[in-house]
């Protein structure tokens, strides 16, 4: 025992000589820990950035997915202004098929809920306008398609309408009114005819006309909905029955 402590000594017999070696693993380890210690922060610091530019290229992708989806929003639903011009509402449901040759058109649905019998509406508003400009881009931006709103075709669907209209939407009958081809409602001053069917390449034909008294031709106002407006339309419809129907439960 007393030789192995001379040579781990150095040989010099010091006791105290015995510690250096351990005293110089122990600063090497303190070295080492605080390399990894300065790597690992580094290591951090890099992820953090790698994560920061991530998120931030990912919120400018995202900006970009919702400004493009913006502008696909804006040619689709084209005509999207004020009332007198031609536009969607929050509180009316509106189709917009406008075409590249302007022969589309476009139509609105809103309840109307009377808190008065007297009023004698609680109904369905029916409008149609036919497309009266194209869609034009200049300069990555688009100036939507217009429509005649100011010469729409207007009728009201009442509960025996809207039921007709139903019995198409749920395949019970092909087209409403029968071997009439439409319901008819008559005005002191004009006829308005409304036709609703399926149509023979898919989806659902809509039309309105409106002749006037003593006129020699009808205005016509018509389009196709696909399946899946159609679908929509349906539970409108179909929600809507209850409401036109006890509309004096919920009057105040």
């Amino acid at each position: 025992m007393i030789i192995s402590r001379s040579r781990a000594g150095a040989g010099n017999g010091c006791p105290v000589c015995t510690a250096e070696p351990v005293q110089s693993r122990f600063a090497g380890r303190q070295v080492s820990q605080t390399i990894k210690s300065v790597t690992d922060n580094q290591n951090t610091k890099e992820r953090h950035d790698m994560t920061t530019v991530k998120s931030t290229m990912s919120a400018k992708a995202v900006n970009s997915g919702i400004n493009q989806e913006a502008e696909i929003a804006v040619e689709n639903n084209a005509g999207s202004e004020s009332m007198a011009n031609g536009g969607r509402h929050r509180d009316r449901l509106a189709f917009y098929h406008p075409n590249s040759a302007g022969t589309g058109a476009a139509m609105q649905l809103e309840p109307r809920l009377n808190r008065k019998d007297a009023d004698r509406y609680n109904c369905f508003f029916l409008e149609m306008a036919a497309q009266r400009s194209v869609a034009v881009r200049e300069n990555d931006k688009v100036a939507p398609a217009g429509f005649d709103w100011a010469n729409k075709l207007t009728v009201k669907l009442d509960f025996t309408d809207i039921c007709e209209m139903l019995g198409v939407l749920e395949g019970r009958v092909e087209k409403m009114g029968g071997q009439r081809n439409g319901l008819f409602h008559k005005s002191s001053n004009a006829t308005t005819v409304i036709s609703f069917q399926k149509a023979e390449k898919g989806g659902y034909f809509l039309g309105l006309s409106r002749k006037v008294n003593g006129a020699e031709s009808a205005s016509r106002v018509n389009m196709t909905l696909s399946d899946v407006e159609a679908t929509g339309l349906r539970a409108i419809f179909q929600a809507g029955l209850f409401f036109i129907t006890f509309h004096s439960h919920f009057a105040q």
